[in-house]
C-alpha cells in the first residue's frame, strides 16, 4: 500500500484519484480468537516461511518500517465490516483507516480482530460511530458478503489492484506482488495496459 501511496502522490497533479478498498478473505475459516502469526506462517508455508518473512522485512525496510511477525492473525470479518462502514463516511477516511490497520498489523504486532485496536484506528482517522457499529455483530455482514461476491470472483491472491479511468469507464485488473511506484505510475498513464 505504501508504493501505491507514493505513486498517487507523484501523479496527483495529473489525475483525480479515488482509492476504494474492496474485501477479500485470505482465510475465511480462521478463528476469531486468533492464532500466533509465527506458528500460522510455519504451518501454512513450512520452512519457506523464513524466506517469506525475510523478503517482507526487506520490503518494509525500504519504506522505513519494521516488519513485525509478533502478535496474532485470524478472522478478519470485523475488520472488513469496519472498512465497509468507513467507506460510507468517505473513501478518504476508508483509505486512512486501511493504512492505520496495515501499520498496526504489519509493524506493531496488533491483532486485526481486536475490537480495541479497530476502534483506536478509527478514532485516529476521524471515523465516527465505529464502537457502536462493531457492538452489533450482525451490522454490515450482509454488505461484506455482497461485496465479496461482487469483487473477489476471479482473485487468486493479494494484493490485487484495479486501475480505472472514470472518464471512459475503462478498467484494468491486475494481480501483482507489491508493485513499485513506477509500475503504478505507468498503469495510471495507460490504465488498459498491463501492470
Amino acid at each position: 500500500w505504501q508504493n501505491l501511496d507514493k505513486a498517487i502522490a507523484s501523479s496527483n497533479d495529473q489525475f483525480d484519484f479515488e482509492v476504494r478498498w474492496h474485501l477479500y478473505f485470505l482465510n475465511p475459516s480462521a478463528p476469531k480468537e486468533g492464532v500466533v502469526k509465527k506458528v500460522h506462517y510455519m504451518e501454512k508455508f513450512g520452512p519457506q516461511s523464513e524466506i517469506i518473512k525475510a523478503r517482507m522485512a526487506e520490503l518494509f525496510r525500504g519504506h522505513g518500517l519494521d516488519y513485525d511477525v509478533d502478535g496474532l492473525t485470524g478472522n478478519t470479518l470485523d475488520n472488513h465490516r469496519l472498512i465497509t462502514f468507513a467507506g460510507h463516511q468517505g473513501y478518504d477516511k476508508q483509505n486512512a483507516l486501511v493504512e492505520e490497520l496495515h501499520l498496526g498489523y504489519f509493524t506493531q504486532g496488533k491483532y486485526i480482530g481486536d475490537k480495541e485496536f479497530l476502534v483506536e484506528a478509527t478514532k485516529k482517522v476521524g471515523i465516527e460511530g465505529a464502537a457502536e457499529f462493531l457492538d452489533n455483530p450482525n451490522k454490515g455482514v450482509q454488505e461484506v458478503y455482497a461485496e465479496l461476491e461482487k469483487y473477489s470472483d476471479h482473485i487468486t491472491g493479494i494484493p490485487y489492484y484495479v486501475v480505472c479511468d472514470s472518464s471512459d469507464g475503462s478498467m484494468e485488473k491486475k494481480q501483482a506482488r507489491w508493485p513499485n511506484p513506477e509500475v503504478f505510475a505507468r498503469a495510471f498513464q495507460q490504465p488498459t495496459k498491463s501492470m
